[in-house]
């Protein structure tokens, strides 16, 4: 008969002292918004004030990264692990006391552990744990719909105020997008302008009907008409048949270019 380890999963409270969890995390600092929101009680469109953290330039573009005051629950191994950096830290400090060599890997670099950095944790009014989730702007994407301010905020620094509108909520891997721009909720305004019959479901159309159109794009193939339908998406399935899509279109450009590549050689 085989035998295994059996792992417990013990609560952050029941290896570290209540004063102990106290005395480690400083309360949710102050900054642009009234009050600390929680990420689950923000929606699209809320306006939310706060001030530029840093730039990013990545593959898809130059992003804007904003502190908003938004939190959201930390969970039980950051804590842990915060814990534990903050033992190594008082562990070292009473090592250097005693004039003893410690290894420079502590203070001096407070954001990791393990080679991994790790989120500032606070507590909240209610003595909850809890981390910051920033809002993040892609800068493109603004300026390509001319927005002004996203020209003026091309040379801003860190710490420059700034407001901003909530254009996606992602409760589950805890990120926030957002725009310069005031934003509507598009699922909102669409049932709207269906229920007034400006626009229609895509199910109420027959084959023959004769309808109004305009022409939103052209193609060497075609072109693309606007009709006024609408579609309900289906979250995961229909990412899914998107990027497929995506990965489909690549490859008849590849195809495409390969072809002509080989009647230019003839």
């Amino acid at each position: 008969r085989s035998l295994r380890p059996l792992a417990l999963r013990l609560s952050v409270q029941t290896e570290f002292e209540a004063a102990e969890l106290e005395d480690a995390f400083p309360p949710v600092p102050e900054g642009a918004a009234a009050a600390p929101r929680r990420l689950e009680d923000v929606g699209t469109g809320d306006e939310l004030p706060g001030r530029i953290i840093g730039f990013h330039a990545g593959r898809m573009g130059r992003k804007l990264w904003v502190d908003v005051q938004v939190y959201r629950p930390a969970s039980d191994n950051l804590v842990r692990k915060r814990l534990e950096l903050r033992r190594r830290w008082a562990e070292d400090a009473a090592a250097r006391a005693r004039g003893e060599e410690v290894e420079d890997e502590g203070e001096g670099k407070p954001e990791l552990l393990g080679g991994r950095k790790l989120a500032p944790v606070y507590r909240d009014a209610a003595g909850d744990f809890v981390v910051p989730v920033h809002a993040m702007v892609r800068m493109n994407d603004e300026l390509e719909h001319g927005n002004a301010q996203a020209k003026a905020l091309g040379t801003a620094t860190k710490g420059t105020g700034v407001d901003v509108f909530v254009r996606k909520v992602q409760n589950a891997s805890g990120r926030l997008l957002a725009s310069l721009a005031p934003v509507t909720n598009q699922s909102v305004a669409l049932e709207a302008a269906v229920a007034a019959g400006e626009l229609r479901p895509l199910g109420d159309f027959r084959e023959g009907e004769v309808v109004l159109g305009t022409v939103v794009r052209t193609t060497t193939d075609g072109a693309f008409v606007d009709f006024g339908a609408v579609v309900k998406m289906r979250g995961g399935r229909d990412r899914k048949r998107r990027k497929t899509m995506r990965q489909l279109r690549r490859q008849v450009r590849a195809a495409r270019e390969e072809a002509a590549g080989e009647g230019e050689g003839e």
